[in-house]
């Protein structure tokens, strides 16, 4: 890995890191997700037999008319974590369940605030991000807020064995 390479993936300045493709199929698989709310296109909706729609996430609330929805969120990672877990929780209050991709920050305050709403998934070994020339220099998790809550629960997870 190169200099450049290297300062890009240890820099707070980027927190784009794009879901790869086969972590994505294996949670849609177990989840069968209505929404995906991505902060670079806008969020989008595929509840049949609707056409796919696109907002700002943030903007807009995440209940929709089903409230079963199933929703996957892979935000920013850096400041403002906390806005989107925020919005997260307030879904799954509403009767959705948000699954959120995060970088494993047990030690932040958005963690502490959050964690214990949701189901905690330590994922073994690193992430390789799309288009990201090497695993991520950081651990990541997943966070699961589901309707009536199931907070504290915490599992250790071989996603790629599952």
């Amino acid at each position: 890995m190169n200099d450049a390479t290297r300062k890009a993936m240890h820099s707070s300045a980027n927190g784009n890191w794009g879901t790869p493709d086969d972590f994505w199929r294996w949670l849609d698989g177990l989840f069968d997700f209505d929404g995906d709310m991505d902060r670079d296109i806008g969020a989008t909706l595929r509840f049949w037999p609707y056409h796919t729609i696109k907002f700002d996430a943030l903007e807009r609330p995440w209940n929709t008319h089903e409230m079963s929805a199933r929703f996957y969120c892979n935000p920013p990672y850096g400041r403002g974590v906390d806005k989107w877990l925020a919005r997260g929780l307030e879904a799954a209050k509403a009767g959705a369940t948000v699954v959120f991709l995060l970088p494993a920050r047990t030690d932040t305050k958005w963690f502490h605030e959050y964690a214990p709403h949701a189901e905690t998934w330590l994922l073994k070994g690193r992430l390789r991000f799309k288009g990201a020339p090497a695993p991520a220099p950081f651990p990541s998790m997943v966070l699961v807020f589901r309707p009536g809550g199931m907070g504290g629960v915490i599992r250790c997870v071989d996603w790629r064995a599952m």
